[in-house]
């Protein structure tokens, strides 16, 4: 524990800057991926514990679940800062 409170657990482990997590219904955990190199945001998806990353989309910001968790919205900066849905099992 830290000050009394537990420890946060590491869901990734990567190089990448990554921001805006978002829960879903299911547990599972959207969030968005800054490679270093590009600058390039993307969105990602990955269990709680960190199992089963998979990428879903680029030039995202904010994602936010659908209520029943099929879908995340998200706002696209690079490009006029529309909003877009994406399939959150990917394909």
């Amino acid at each position: 524990t830290v000050g009394g409170a537990a420890a946060p657990v590491p869901v990734t482990a990567t190089a990448e800057d990554e921001l805006d997590p978002a829960w879903s219904p299911d547990g599972r955990v959207a969030f968005v991926r800054v490679d270093p190199a590009s600058h390039l945001a993307s969105l990602w998806v990955t269990g709680a514990g960190g199992a089963g990353e998979t990428s879903l989309a680029p030039f995202v910001a904010a994602p936010d679940w659908s209520p029943g968790g099929t879908e995340i919205a998200f706002s696209d900066p690079d490009h006029g800062s529309h909003l877009h849905l994406v399939d959150a099992a990917g394909g």
